[in-house]
C-alpha cells in the first residue's frame, strides 16, 4: 500500500511538473489588419518553442461567431520539442469564408495551443472594419500615344469603396490626384512606361480599398518602341580607383578590404539605397497641384504678369534690377 502511495505522489509529482514545464504562445498579427473584405490576407507569427498543436481563427460579430482558418498538428503531450523556430502562416479571412458577414464593425481572432502536455491556448485580436463594397474605375476614351521609356497622363472617374487608384504598368504602380476644381473621384495619374520593359506590356488604371479588392480597367494606348544604346566597357583599378574616390574620398561611407569591394558596395547597397530614397519621395508630394493657370512662356518683348509667389524669373537682366523692380511694382519689358 505504501508503494502505492509513493508510485501515485511521484506520479502526481511527474504531472504537475510536466504542467509547469508547458509553455505559452505569443501571437502577432503583422502587418496589422484593419479592413477585411471579400478576402483579405492575415498574416500571423506564433512563437513557442514547444510549437504548436492547433491554430484557430474566427470574426466576431453581432454576437456571432465565424470561422475563417484552422489547422491542427499531430499533438505531442510527453515527448515535446524544445527549440521551435518561430512560425510564420497566411490565411484569408472575409465575405468569401464567412458568408453571413455585413459591412461594419467586426473583431478578427486567432488563437494558439501549444504542442505540450500544459495545451496552453493563447490569442491575438484586431478590432476591424468589413467593407464589402467593390472599387469600380472608369478611365478616359482619349488615345494615349507612349514612347518607350517616356510617359503619359490618364484621367479616370472612381467610385464605390475604394482608398487608392492610379495606374499600373507590370509592376510599376503610379497614384492619381484630383483633378484641379472637381471632386475627389475625377482624378489623373502621369504614369511612366520605363525603357526595360517589353513593348507588349498593357499598362491599367485601377481602384482598390483597404480590405484589398481592387478593380482594373483597360483604355486605348500605343507603345512606340524605342532602341537604347547599350555599350560594354572594361573596368580597370585606374578606373575604379577614380569613380570611389569621386564618391568617397575618405573611405568613410563606403570601408572595405579592397578597391573592389568599395565599388560593389557604391554600385550596389548604396545606389540601390539612394533609389528608395529617391522613390520615397513620392509619399511626401501634395495632394494636389500647387499651381493654378498655364506656364506662359518668356515671350520677347511682351510684358510678363506674375502669375504667383512661385514664378521664376529668368530674363536676361540683372538681379538687382528686378530686385528693384519688385520694390516698385513695375516689371521691366524683356528685350
Amino acid at each position: 500500500m505504501k508503494a502505492i502511495l509513493i508510485f501515485v505522489a511521484l506520479a502526481v509529482i511527474a504531472f504537475g511538473s510536466l504542467l509547469f514545464l508547458g509553455n505559452h504562445t505569443t501571437l502577432s498579427i503583422s502587418p496589422a489588419v484593419q479592413t477585411i473584405g471579400i478576402s483579405t490576407p492575415v498574416t500571423v507569427v506564433l512563437t513557442n518553442p514547444h510549437g504548436v498543436r492547433a491554430v484557430n481563427a474566427y470574426l466576431e460579430q453581432d454576437g456571432q461567431q465565424y470561422p475563417v482558418f484552422e489547422q491542427h498538428q499531430p499533438a505531442t503531450r510527453l515527448w515535446w520539442r524544445k527549440n521551435v523556430a518561430p512560425h510564420t502562416m497566411t490565411f484569408e479571412a472575409g465575405k468569401s469564408k464567412a458568408t453571413a458577414l455585413k459591412e461594419g464593425k467586426a473583431r478578427l481572432v486567432v488563437e494558439a495551443v501549444s504542442n505540450d502536455m500544459r495545451g496552453s491556448t493563447d490569442s491575438v485580436s484586431n478590432d476591424v472594419n468589413v467593407v464589402l463594397s467593390a472599387p469600380r474605375v472608369i478611365p478616359d476614351d482619349a488615345q494615349h500615344y507612349i514612347n518607350q521609356g517616356g510617359m503619359e497622363m490618364l484621367t479616370m472617374t472612381t467610385s464605390g469603396s475604394w482608398n487608392n487608384a492610379g495606374v499600373r504598368v507590370a509592376n510599376y504602380t503610379f497614384r492619381s490626384f484630383p483633378l484641379p476644381g472637381k471632386s475627389a473621384n475625377q482624378r489623373f495619374a502621369w504614369f511612366a512606361y520605363p525603357w526595360d520593359l517589353a513593348p507588349d506590356v498593357t499598362p491599367v488604371a485601377f481602384a482598390s480599398n483597404a480590405a484589398g479588392t481592387t478593380a482594373t480597367a483597360n483604355f486605348w494606348f500605343r507603345v512606340f518602341p524605342k532602341k537604347f544604346r547599350v555599350r560594354d566597357f572594361e573596368i580597370d583599378d585606374k578606373l575604379m580607383q577614380k569613380l570611389v574616390n569621386s564618391v568617397d574620398p575618405t573611405g568613410q561611407l563606403a570601408p572595405g578590404p579592397d578597391l573592389l569591394t568599395r565599388f560593389l558596395k557604391i554600385n550596389g547597397e548604396m545606389r540601390r539605397k539612394n533609389n528608395q530614397q529617391l522613390a520615397d519621395l513620392r509619399f511626401k508630394t501634395e495632394d494636389k497641384v500647387l499651381w493654378h493657370g498655364p506656364f506662359l512662356h518668356w515671350a520677347r518683348r511682351r510684358r510678363i504678369s506674375l502669375m504667383s509667389a512661385t514664378t521664376s524669373i529668368t530674363a536676361r537682366r540683372s538681379t538687382s534690377r528686378y530686385i528693384l523692380a519688385l520694390i516698385s511694382r513695375t516689371w521691366p519689358t524683356a528685350r
